[in-house]
């Protein structure tokens, strides 16, 4: 439950995101509290992503590569693209294309959504990683970290327009091995009151260097620096907050079982290439409350970012009923998913 739970909050975190990226809060100009706002939930975007790696991580390391369910997120990233595609047609919100078409059909192959095409990159490799950690003695395995570190984190922290590593994948195969370390050795670093409060100093001093950057007007040259995905002070909190959720003990809730079981779907809906600016500037008309007082403004995110998050999860789960369950249900190309298996896992 605890990783389920961190798992709907990192969606959250994303949903916010979204509306200081796709909805323009981040290039507000001429409203400092409001541009301020932008900035600093621009972090929540890349933090969410982290922590979805890193719980996939952490199952993934000893679970084995099982084509079905690759075959349901894959199943369920066409549902929402080529569903989406053909509403906002009908609803000339977009309109037909022979390109456009192709590209929905193949959303992993076109890099549709960037987080799934990434993720089932990751997914595939992810036997391969395994058989490599847990062939490795624990100094490997630190070795290899501190090197992809290296790669991936402190050059595009400090050089990030001489980055020769940029790419999601690689940082997901990054992220996946320091999950792996932490289960695998059970890695606590403190208890979870000096790990929280380490956490609250982070925020608090990224908070204080939105302030100075965008004040001084550097929000576009200097502090995405340190807010990308790929940054060691995001890194770092990823990992803080990561630990302290696994170090809770939550018992079974079904409200939270109901919620994080669509957590992905809430992403394949919301950030839909075909709709998501028509949701953030025609549905929820965002632009209206760029100059509005920022406790509006604060108000009005944390709302919407509620209801899409409801609104898609009830979506999914009638999705999950009707089309999901049954189709899967199905038990006579179980042989062919198992040989598919057998040669993945090599056993």
């Amino acid at each position: 439950m605890n990783f389920e739970l961190l798992r709907i909050i990192s969606m959250l975190m994303i949903v916010t995101y979204h509306f200081s990226d796709w909805g323009g809060i981040l290039n507000i100009e001429n409203n400092f509290p409001n541009k301020l706002f932008g900035e600093f939930i621009n972090i929540f975007g890349k933090l969410g992503v982290n922590l979805f790696v890193l719980i996939s991580g952490y199952f993934l390391k000893d679970s084995k590569f099982k084509f079905k369910k690759l075959l349901k997120l894959i199943l369920e990233v066409l549902f929402y693209s080529i569903g989406i595609y053909i509403i906002c047609i009908c609803f000339n919100i977009e309109h037909f294309s022979i390109k456009g078409f192709i590209k929905v059909c193949l959303p992993i192959t076109y890099n549709m959504y960037w987080f799934a095409t990434a993720y089932v990159g990751l997914y595939l490799l992810s036997p391969f990683i395994n058989k490599l950690i847990n062939n490795m003695k624990r100094i490997e395995h630190k070795t290899l970290i501190l090197l992809l570190l290296i790669m991936t984190s402190i050059i595009p922290t400090f050089l990030p327009k001489s980055n020769p590593y940029n790419s999601n994948l690689i940082w997901f195969i990054f992220i996946y091995i320091v999950a792996a370390y932490i289960k695998r050795y059970n890695v606590n670093y403190t208890n979870n009151k000096k790990n929280l409060l380490l956490v609250v100093l982070i925020i608090i001093g990224m908070f204080g260097f939105s302030v100075i950057a965008t004040k001084l007007n550097l929000s576009n040259n200097f502090i995405t620096y340190f807010n990308n995905m790929q940054s060691i002070p995001i890194l770092i909190l990823s990992i803080l907050i990561f630990i302290y959720f696994k170090n809770l003990d939550i018992k079974n809730n079904s409200i939270i079982l109901f919620f994080s079981k669509s957590t992905f779907a809430v992403y394949l809906i919301h950030i839909n290439a075909n709709l998501r600016t028509y949701l953030f500037h025609n549905i929820l008309k965002i632009d209206n409350y760029y100059n509005a007082n920022i406790l509006e403004l604060v108000q009005f995110v944390c709302i919407s970012v509620l209801v899409i998050f409801f609104i898609c999860t009830i979506i999914d789960t009638i999705r999950r009923k009707i089309l999901e369950d049954q189709i899967f249900k199905i038990k006579k190309f179980d042989k062919y998913f198992t040989k598919i298996d057998y040669y993945i896992n090599g056993e």
